[in-house]
């Protein structure tokens, strides 16, 4: 027997077999019934049949006939009775049975339809383990990735930092020596200036002790009585010429004393140290003291 369902309603197959089964039970309790409907039409025929041959033979022997035909007619009447209850019973077993086999189906249908959702379930877990264990093992291998990356800019930034303080330093040593061969320079010039002063003194002073020789050897050619004193007024008019020519004399400016230092390293940053200990930073600014900066394990004391 075909089971019709409706194309716009979507039905499972646990659903589909509880329906299967219950319009089977209904079609055995139809097929009862009409075979119980059928066994009752033909004992009513074979009992109009009996009638109509009680009713001819009665006519022959009426008395004999009639006699027979009730006593035909009661038995068909419990013929048929009997027989219809027998139909009934057999309906009602089949119906019986239609209906625990219906009820048997509908169990077997609803513990398969259990069993399929408890596969569903499990395989459901075990999807959601697999994407749960991916989506970790995804998260793993980003923090993973995200620390090599931070290592990466961190050693770059050191790399950068370590060249910028190299670079700090090479300019630092280059500004010192540029400033000691600009303060070389100038010490030079001053006292190429210095002797040049001197010099044009020197000269200065020679012109008037010139003329007092001169002055000196004059009573001597003139050979006069008192020409053996006449060097000692020399030195005289000498020694009171001198004093005019150093005043005469330009005041000489001095340069700074040059002052030897050297090059440390304190935390990634570079100073000049001097020899009484000083610490100066790249600007050449006093910052503090370290006179054990050679030794090991020592540290500045920074000026507050």
């Amino acid at each position: 027997m075909s089971v019709i369902m409706s194309p716009n309603k979507s039905v499972s197959s646990a659903q589909a077999e509880r329906a299967l089964s219950r319009s089977c039970a209904k079609a055995a309790a139809k097929e009862a019934a009409v075979a119980a409907k059928d066994a009752k039409r033909l004992a009513s025929a074979e009992a109009k049949a009996a009638a109509k041959e009680a009713a001819a033979a009665a006519k022959a022997h009426e008395k004999e006939a009639a006699k027979a035909a009730k006593v035909a007619e009661k038995e068909a009447a419990a013929a048929a009775k009997a027989h219809e209850k027998e139909a009934a019973k057999a309906a009602k077993v089949a119906e019986k049975e239609a209906a625990k086999a219906a009820k048997v189906a509908e169990k077997e249908a609803a513990k398969a339809a259990k069993v399929h959702e408890k596969e569903a379930a499990k395989a459901a877990k075990v999807q959601e383990k697999a994407a749960s264990r991916m989506a970790s093992t995804e998260a793993k291998e980003a923090a993973l990735a995200a620390k090599v990356q931070e290592k990466e800019a961190a050693k770059a930034a050191k790399v950068q930092e370590k060249a910028a303080s190299r670079m700090a330093s090479t300019e630092a040593k280059e500004a010192a020596k540029a400033a000691k061969v600009a303060a070389k320079d100038a010490k030079r010039l001053a006292s190429a200036e210095a002797k040049a002063h001197e010099k044009e003194a020197a000269k200065t002073a020679k012109v008037p002790e010139k003329e007092t020789a001169k002055a000196a050897k004059a009573p001597k050619a003139a050979k006069a009585p008192k020409a053996a004193k006449a060097p000692k007024a020399a030195k005289a008019a000498k020694a009171v010429a001198v004093p005019a020519v150093l005043v005469a004399v330009p005041e000489l400016e001095f340069e700074d004393e040059e002052i030897q230092v050297d090059e440390v390293e304190w935390r990634g940053r570079s100073y000049l140290v001097a020899d009484d200990g000083t610490l100066f930073d790249d600007t050449h600014a006093a910052v503090g003291q370290w006179k054990d900066h050679a030794t090991a394990g020592s540290a500045p004391v920074w000026v507050e």
